[in-house]
């Protein structure tokens, strides 16, 4: 009877064995990520180098193109929204608009983006930044910067009590 349940037991230690390797061996299969792993800096979208600005007769539009690519070069395929970023005068740059992007899933997305900055004053200067964001909140590097300084568009005449210079 010894030799029956040592037969047994080196059954049980084999088979247990083998469960033990076959888990392992789906668990490593069954891994869910089937790409590399990607630092979030590499994934954030490519800085913007096309912001552009202008007046025009309601205020300064700023403008700017989509961006298509990750900072690693890869597609760029979660683009949540943008942030606009002012700054007076030489001061101090501070958010003046967030804009969802909402054509994500669509076959014809939208290739530039405008916004409207109508708080602004005649003869006063300013600089403009956008960054763009992914659906994981990861952020782009700063987009080139451009200045303007507010002048009434052609053929904009000036209201009551606002100069012109």
């Amino acid at each position: 009877m010894h030799g029956a349940a040592a037969g047994r037991g080196a059954s049980w230690r084999l088979l247990l064995r083998r469960v033990i390797i076959l888990a392992a061996g789906v668990a490593l299969l069954g891994c869910g990520r089937k790409t590399d792993v990607k630092p979030p800096e590499f994934a954030a979208p490519e800085a913007l180098h096309s912001v552009g600005a202008r007046n025009v007769g309601a205020g300064i539009r700023v403008s700017w193109e989509r961006p298509r690519r990750c900072a690693d070069g890869s597609p760029l395929r979660d683009l949540a929204a943008f942030r606009v970023e002012r700054s007076i005068a030489g001061g101090p740059f501070e958010t003046i608009a967030k804009l969802a992007v909402s054509d994500r899933d669509r076959f014809r997305q939208i290739r530039r983006f405008r916004y409207l900055d109508e708080a602004v004053a005649t003869g006063e200067r300013y600089r403009y930044r956008v960054f763009s964001y992914t659906v994981d909140g990861l952020i782009s590097e700063v987009s080139n910067v451009v200045e303007v300084v507010r002048e009434l568009a052609p053929g904009v005449a000036a209201t009551p009590g606002e100069e012109t210079r």
